[in-house]
């Protein structure tokens, strides 16, 4: 019997951590709501937001295959292109979640072509 190991986290330890969980984590995911460094802290309580880009990096040169889990409020659907941008940018995946409010406005965005 194996396992299929999951790993939703900030990033903030990922560094300290990265070499030893090489080849253990199945799905390595980096919570990522926002580019905006102020946003980020606000949201968080933590002024960590180049330590989860750093992580994201290193991750990505340990060749693991992290991705960015970002959620969506009615607030912050407006800047989820840039988290994309970024993950683009970087050569990770956006998994995107979406609170049921803000799915309207998603779907309206999503209506008028923008880059999503």
């Amino acid at each position: 019997m194996g396992f299929f190991i999951s790993v939703a986290n900030t990033g903030t330890l990922y560094p300290r951590m990265a070499k030893e969980l090489v080849g253990l984590i199945d799905d390595l995911k980096f919570s990522l709501s926002t580019t905006d460094r102020d946003e980020y802290k606000a949201e968080r309580g933590i002024d960590v937001y180049e330590k989860v880009i750093e992580s994201l990096k290193l991750a990505r040169s340990l060749g693991e295959r992290p991705s960015i889990i970002a959620t969506a409020t009615p607030e912050s659907i407006w800047g989820m292109e840039p988290v994309i941008r970024l993950a683009q940018e970087l050569g990770v995946v956006v998994l995107l979640s979406c609170f049921p409010l803000a799915m309207e406005t998603f779907s309206k965005l999503h209506s008028r072509r923008c880059c999503l």
